[in-house]
């Protein structure tokens, strides 16, 4: 009779290093996916409009799988699916609730949704882990500064997206 060892395969590490394996393997092959012929590819990603980012920059989580979730959290912000968006950054921040890229953009998200409470309320959580990250506190302080413009207009009964008025 052949015993499996079922601690191995139980061990959060070897799974962590089993998960980041299997990401790693999923992202190469991705890489090699070609569009078929005469299919239209997607407008270029742009940058995400946040004050003081700095789009040279990668995104902070080192952990691959946060880092797969944070780009797909902001590919679902910039199709304007703010509820994929937030469900996949509500992810992320589970398993890397450190990672002050994550509130930040998780803030941005809300902000665009309309929800200028939950926006500067989640930028101020993401000043709490940006350390002596000048550009990260900068965007935290754009982001909160934001909120309460659009919460202002609100208050004022008018139209957020229009121009200042």
């Amino acid at each position: 009779m052949v015993r499996l060892n079922t601690r191995a395969s139980l061990n959060p590490s070897i799974i962590n290093q089993r998960l980041a394996w299997t990401l790693m393997a999923i992202v190469l092959l991705a890489g090699c996916s070609s569009a078929p012929p005469g299919s239209t590819q997607p407008p270029p990603r742009t940058a995400p409009q946040i004050p003081g980012l700095d789009p040279t920059q990668p995104p902070g989580p080192e952990h691959a799988l946060t880092l797969a979730l944070h780009d797909q959290a902001d590919a679902a912000r910039l199709r304007g699916d703010h509820e994929t968006a937030i469900a996949t950054l509500e992810r992320a921040i589970r398993i890397d609730p450190d990672a002050p890229e994550l509130w930040l953009l998780l803030s941005r998200v809300n902000l665009d949704a309309g929800d200028p409470a939950a926006a500067q309320q989640l930028a101020r959580k993401a000043l709490q882990f940006v350390g002596n990250r000048a550009k990260l506190e900068q965007q935290a302080w754009g982001l909160i500064d934001a909120a309460q413009h659009l919460a202002a207009k609100h208050a004022e009964g008018l139209d957020p997206k229009s121009p200042d008025q």
